[in-house]
C-alpha cells in the first residue's frame, strides 16, 4: 500500500502545530526521508515546496479555527505555529484574499455568528457522506472530556477524517 506523503506530512504537522520551533529537518526525520527526498516527493504530489506546503496546511488550519472557534487572531496564529501575528496576517491575506479579521467578519455576516466547535463535531456534514455509514453514533460534546482545548478537538477531528479517508482509498483500490 503506497501512502501519499502529503497525508503523512499533514498528520505530523497536526501533532506539532503548537511547536513553533518544529522544522523541516525534524519533519523529514519523523517521515524517515532526507530533506531533499521529502522536498522532491512533496513537490511531485502537490506542486509546492516543503515550506510552502507546510504554510498551506497551517493556513487551512487557521481558516478552520477562525470559522469554528471564537479564538482571537493572535491565539489562532500561535496555535498553528506562527511566531508573528504580522507574518500570519500577511500570509493569510495572500492565501485567502482577506485579512484574518475580515475573513471572520464575512463569516459573521454570512452566518450571523461564529459556530461553536461542538456544533462542528455534532454536524454530520463535516464527515463526507460516503463515510457516515461507518459511524454508528455521531460524536457529541458529552462524550468528550471537558479538558480538551478547541485546538485539540479540531486536530482530533482532522486526524479521524484523515484515517477514514485512508480506509476509503484502500477499498477503492481493491
Amino acid at each position: 500500500m503506497k501512502e501519499e506523503i502529503k497525508f503523512r506530512v499533514k498528520g505530523i504537522l497536526e501533532l506539532n502545530f503548537d511547536n513553533p520551533n518544529f522544522s523541516i529537518d525534524q519533519l523529514s526525520k519523523e517521515i524517515g526521508l532526507s530533506r531533499s527526498q521529502l522536498h522532491r516527493k512533496l513537490k511531485a504530489e502537490t506542486g509546492l515546496s516543503t515550506s510552502l506546503f507546510i504554510r498551506q496546511v497551517k493556513l487551512e488550519k487557521a481558516s478552520l479555527l477562525l470559522t469554528n472557534t471564537q479564538l482571537n487572531i493572535s491565539e489562532v496564529c500561535y496555535q498553528i505555529g506562527f511566531t508573528s501575528p504580522q507574518n500570519f496576517a500577511k500570509y493569510f491575506k495572500e492565501a485567502y484574499g482577506l485579512s484574518p479579521s475580515k475573513y471572520r467578519q464575512q463569516l459573521l455576516i454570512k452566518d450571523k455568528q461564529v459556530p461553536k466547535v461542538a456544533a462542528v463535531i455534532d454536524t454530520p456534514t463535516t464527515i463526507p457522506p460516503i463515510m457516515t455509514s461507518r459511524i454508528e453514533k455521531p460524536f457529541s460534546k458529552s462524550l468528550l472530556p471537558n479538558k480538551f482545548t478547541t485546538f485539540q478537538l479540531s486536530t482530533l477531528l482532522f486526524l479521524l477524517l484523515m484515517l477514514l479517508d485512508f480506509g476509503r482509498k484502500d477499498v477503492q483500490k481493491k
